[in-house]
């Protein structure tokens, strides 16, 4: 039998994912805290200055993203990036 999983993921571009405010912009730093799951589904982020993953940042797989950031620090937290199978990340 298989089992049925669910999984609440917030879209980059989504400004309820930021507070209500506009998704990250070049120079801007991102802190994904624990117990975020965020979907990039943007395909260029600008020039980020830093992205700090302690929660999920998974990249949307339907999309040729172009990552751009100065420093990507992943700590206790999740970088995913392909697909089940052929995925590369770190955890």
């Amino acid at each position: 039998m298989n089992k049925l999983k669910y999984e609440y993921i917030d879209r980059w571009s989504d400004s309820n994912t930021w507070g209500g405010l506009s998704p990250p912009i070049s120079g801007e730093s991102v802190h994904i805290t624990p117990g975020m799951n965020i979907l990039l589904d943007v395909e260029n982020t600008g020039n980020l200055y830093l992205i700090l993953i302690e929660g999920i940042l998974k990249f949307d797989v339907t999309k040729n993203i172009n990552l751009d950031v100065n420093y990507l620090i992943v700590r206790n937290g999740k970088l995913l990036i392909g697909e089940e199978g052929n995925e590369y990340g770190k955890d």
